[in-house]
């Protein structure tokens, strides 16, 4: 967004020197109204972020962190940061610039003013130039700021959007894996159970059906495990999962059947 260009009358054609003394106190004017406007804009946003996670801590640790728990280091670390930022910026920057913007305004009409008188005294010879384009005022610096928090809005409903469609593609390709698991399971168990006696089977059953419930009992509360790395999470289950599965086909596989009667 252009700044707003002087009138003529108002603001007279000036030295290449004055020129630069207004663009230098335009400078500062603009960088504290842009100031002031961006740390409101921001705010806005890191109080919707933060009410979004207090609302529910879980669901936003499984969106933004996949794998890991609500007290885990990264998802602590992320939060606590937003918090910082929104207590220093509501303690301390936003009053600073607050208290700064009104003596900016007030040294810049100054400049103004001491700038007309100078222009009166310059000899017809000087070299001239446009009068500097004057800096946007603080309602224009705020309207351009309020674009932030609403496209950050927007982007963060996106992405937990795309999360949460990625995570149940997850989830229900797990589920077809623990099916697939559960039927291969029960089969080798019935076939063990038909080559064994009743209490050789049932010593080994207990063995197989205790490795197979730590792999499901993992597998329920993987999403649940706070500060777990998901690889290695995925390697341990997967790895309980093939003890069962081994242990089983040995047991069948190494049992005879029974003659028939």
């Amino acid at each position: 967004m252009p700044a707003s260009k002087p009138q003529p009358a108002q603001y007279p054609n000036v030295s290449t020197t004055l020129a630069a003394r207004l663009r230098a106190s335009y400078r500062r004017l603009s960088d504290a109204r842009s100031s002031l406007a961006w740390h409101e804009a921001k705010g806005a946003f890191t109080r919707w972020y933060l009410a979004r996670y207090e609302q529910d801590p879980l669901r936003f640790a499984q969106l933004h962190y996949p794998g890991q728990g609500p007290s885990s280091y990264p998802v602590v670390t992320h939060i606590g940061r937003h918090y910082e930022w929104l207590e220093r910026s509501e303690e301390e920057r936003l009053p600073y610039y607050q208290e700064l913007l009104p003596k900016m305004e007030v040294a810049t009409i100054q400049v103004e003013e001491e700038v007309r008188i100078a222009v009166l005294r310059l000899r017809p010879s000087t070299k001239r130039e446009l009068w500097p384009a004057r800096p946007l005022s603080l309602e224009r610096e705020r309207k351009s700021a309020r674009n932030f928090p609403q496209n950050r809005i927007k982007d963060e409903l996106k992405r937990e959007e795309k999360s949460a469609a990625r995570q149940a593609t997850d989830t229900a390709q797990r589920t077809r894996e623990k099916a697939a698991f559960d039927v291969e399971f029960v089969q080798l168990l019935a076939e063990a159970q038909h080559r064994m006696p009743p209490e050789v089977f049932e010593l080994h059953r207990n063995i197989v059906v205790r490795l197979k419930g730590l792999h499901d009992e993992g597998l329920i509360n993987v999403f649940r495990i706070a500060g777990g790395d998901m690889s290695s999470i995925q390697k341990a289950l997967d790895e309980s999962k093939q003890e069962a599965l081994d242990a089983l086909t040995t047991i069948v596989h190494e049992t005879p059947r029974p003659a028939p009667g």
